[in-house]
């Protein structure tokens, strides 16, 4: 995600866009214990829903799907 320039796009999008990464980046302390866990996003994250760090991990989810909605905004127009 750090890869991908945003120079050009309207400067609300680009924030909504570093919100959403950033909350990707919030979720690696959580997910880094775990580097065994394999196979598709959405089944890994129920996965850590029932993990011994699902509190912490649920918060850090949720900010990633609102990010998302934010960016997502951008798209459907």
């Amino acid at each position: 995600m750090a890869a991908i320039d945003t120079k050009g796009c309207p400067e609300a999008f680009s924030k909504a866009y570093r919100s959403h990464k950033d909350a990707w980046n919030a979720v690696l302390p959580v997910t880094d214990t775990y580097p065994d866990l394999r196979g598709e996003m959405h089944v890994l994250f129920k996965e850590l829903e029932r993990s011994k760090d699902s509190v912490e991990f649920k918060k850090l989810q949720a900010d990633i799907w609102t990010t998302w909605g934010e960016v997502e905004r951008f798209v459907k127009k």
